[in-house]
């Protein structure tokens, strides 16, 4: 009996520090979303680089898929366009393992709208074309701005080829 009771406050404190992690990962997300709106890129990358160390440390999949988009999207922005891919890319792993389709298809969204930004057309279409292939069915509103963004694309091709 007494091994069962130390199995529950195992059991316990496992949910207690899983609980915390999401908690404590939630609240670097919303600090490195105040600094990238007050123009502090760095200061943003380091909360989301916390919040994807605290998020993997307690085993919040999701979570650290998030933070891994966000920091995809921080390092676009600073045009560090290598890391920018290769974190949205892990984002959309972590979020497909964690058995989490619609994170995947927003970082597969960020993904598709850096290449677009870089012109790198093919591409861009490959993230939002493997973004409509990942997409639960019913989210008819993410469709909606992934047929947008698509749009978007044709609009620039045609553009670029007006131009050359």
């Amino acid at each position: 009996m007494i091994q069962n009771t130390s199995l529950a406050q195992g059991d316990s404190d496992v949910a207690a520090r899983t609980v915390d992690g999401v908690l404590r990962t939630a609240e670097l997300l919303l600090e490195a979303r105040r600094h990238e709106r007050a123009g502090r890129i760095r200061e943003a990358m380091d909360c989301c680089m916390a919040a994807v160390a605290e998020a993997a440390w307690c085993g919040a999949w999701a979570a650290q898929a998030v933070g891994l988009r966000r920091l995809g999207v921080l390092h676009n922005q600073r045009n560090e366009i290598p890391a920018a891919r290769e974190t949205c890319r892990t984002s959309v792993e972590v979020a497909i393992r964690a058995g989490e389709p619609a994170i995947a298809v927003e970082a597969l969204l960020a993904l598709g709208d850096l290449e677009l930004e870089h012109g790198n057309f093919a591409a861009a279409e490959d993230s939002y074309q493997e973004a409509l292939t990942s997409l639960p069915d019913e989210r008819d509103e993410v469709r909606a701005r992934i047929e947008g963004r698509l749009t978007r694309l044709a609009e620039a091709r045609a553009k670029a080829d007006r131009a050359a």
